[in-house]
């Protein structure tokens, strides 16, 4: 089958000079029947993994703030050195739709090769502040 997974989005600006305004909802594919996973996480200060085991690929996913007071720090955690790279910022009541990378558990190296190396890397939320729950709601590719 086709087109299991709809996804809408729209973004408003309006400040001073700058008026912006984009939306775009789209039809996607889901291979398999598998997910919502992992669901409630816990996000501490120093930061969790986020156990994306229960799923072969990893695809569409929303996360979700339920903190009234933390900002969530959403991004990649190399495993094999402990390095976290951040790549967005969740406020405190705010979610957002992503279609995770099916990379997402590894490192691919830009060297001349096709394959992939290192030891891979995790999905990893931490929060500012105080500890932080979030929803993090993932299905099959």
């Amino acid at each position: 089958m086709a087109n299991e997974a709809s996804v809408s989005w729209s973004l408003s600006v309006n400040k001073d000079n700058l008026a912006y305004s984009q939306q775009k909802s789209f039809q996607a594919d889901v291979s398999e029947a598998r997910g919502i996973a992992p669901g409630l996480v816990l996000a501490t200060v120093a930061g969790v993994n986020v156990d994306l085991s229960l799923l072969g690929t990893p695809g569409l996913a929303a996360i979700i703030n339920l903190s009234e007071d933390y900002t969530v720090v959403v991004g990649i955690k190399d495993t094999s050195t402990g390095v976290f790279h951040p790549f967005m910022d969740i406020l405190p009541g705010e979610g957002f739709p992503v279609r995770l990378s099916q990379y997402i558990e590894q490192e691919i190296e830009s060297s001349a090769g096709t394959g992939t190396a290192g030891s891979g890397s995790t999905l990893f939320v931490k929060s500012v502040g105080g500890s932080a729950y979030v929803r993090v709601e993932v299905v099959e590719k």
